[in-house]
């Protein structure tokens, strides 16, 4: 392992002589998209958290949201294959939804201390598993509709890209004097350029996915000293 001096976690915390541990840390970027996933199932704890107002009851969760397009190692495609969001998601006991508390409580997870006061046992852990992706692919349609956007806006600059390249490799091709030599460079090029496309259609082609990361029921905001 490594030991970090004067590590912080938020940008406003920083200092001259500090270390912002974020995910522009290559280190915690290669964790982050490496996360073990929660099975529901398996022992859930409760936790009770400083700084929660002692009325926050209920479930809480933080879902990965994965979109990813299926490429061969060698593609000429250049966009990111895999893209990833984060959302925390809070139910309360009455099955209500609430995306603030639901930031908060992580806010508070990543600053504050907590108590692990029990462990519910799998038939609980299931049935707030349950209630819990109901509610982030709910809360979550927002988010990947972004992701979305985003994949199909760098999708259309990709395809722009590749227009101009094939364009002008086939402009240098055709200057080319011996004939010969200028058939079998653009078949070659008439070959990359099918693989191209092939490829991009491809990429338009999305497999998302929503990947449970923590499950906690929250029983007292507030009462852990």
């Amino acid at each position: 392992g490594e030991k970090v001096q004067s590590a912080v976690f938020q940008s406003r915390d920083l200092s001259s002589d500090g270390n912002l541990l974020s995910l522009e840390n290559t280190r915690i970027r290669g964790l982050a998209m490496n996360l073990p996933r929660f099975i529901p199932g398996q022992p859930l704890p409760c936790v009770s958290i400083n700084g929660l107002p002692k009325t926050v009851a209920g479930f809480w969760g933080l879902f990965e949201i994965r979109m990813s397009v299926q490429q061969p190692v060698n593609s000429q495609i250049r966009i990111p294959l895999t893209r990833r969001g984060y959302l925390p998601v809070f139910m309360s006991n009455e099955g209500k939804l609430f995306m603030p508390t639901a930031r908060h409580i992580w806010d508070q997870l990543l600053t504050k201390d907590l108590c692990i006061d029990s462990l519910k046992d799998s038939k609980e852990s299931i049935a707030a598993g349950e209630k819990l992706l109901s509610g982030a692919e709910q809360a979550g349609q927002e988010l990947f509709e972004t992701m979305r956007e985003a994949h199909f806006a760098a999708v259309a600059r990709e395809e722009e890209r590749g227009k101009i390249a094939f364009a002008s490799r086939r402009k240098a091709i055709d200057r080319l004097g011996l004939p010969e030599v200028r058939q079998f460079r653009l078949a070659r090029l008439d070959e990359d350029e099918s693989q191209w496309r092939s490829e991009l259609t491809s990429v338009r082609q999305i497999v998302p996915e929503m990947r449970p990361l923590l499950m906690l029921k929250v029983e007292n905001g507030g009462v852990y000293e």
